[in-house]
């Protein structure tokens, strides 16, 4: 992903994005978003939501640990910062519904073209890629 769309999504988000180009050995974010432009919106919806969970559960943080292409699809990988809480006052409903968030823009990828963001399908044998109609015959 764009550099530019990486630092928006820090600037918006940065509870999620604090490992955003981080230490190698400490986080996967090292590498930024490990996936084409035209998936910056739904991340960013999902951020949004994500974000909201946690403004409505006051104590409770949640940040990206990865975001990336695997076989043609998004890939969202999150952890819950529960440093401040004890495991007694863990919240299963909490984890239950930011993973519901995130499952539910990983399903959107599946037909989404990562290149451009028009509406897309998985193509290829070997590498998959979501692709629209226009950025497939373009052969990208």
């Amino acid at each position: 992903m764009d550099k530019k769309l990486e630092i928006q999504l820090q600037t918006d988000f940065p509870q999620i994005f604090i490992d955003l180009y981080g230490d190698r050995t400490s986080t996967c974010m090292t590498w930024g978003c490990s996936c084409s432009d035209g998936w910056y919106d739904i991340i960013y919806d999902c951020c949004k939501k994500l974000q909201r969970l946690m403004d409505e559960n006051p104590g409770y943080k949640l940040y990206a640990t990865q975001i990336k292409e695997k076989y043609g699809s998004l890939r969202f990988y999150i952890n819950f910062n529960n440093d401040e809480i004890s495991d007694k006052d863990f919240n299963e409903t909490f984890w239950n519904l930011a993973n519901k968030i995130v499952e539910e823009v990983e399903e959107k990828s599946y037909y989404i073209c990562e290149l451009c963001g028009k509406p897309g399908k998985i193509n290829g044998t070997g590498w998959y890629r979501c692709l629209c109609k226009h950025c497939k015959k373009r052969g990208i």
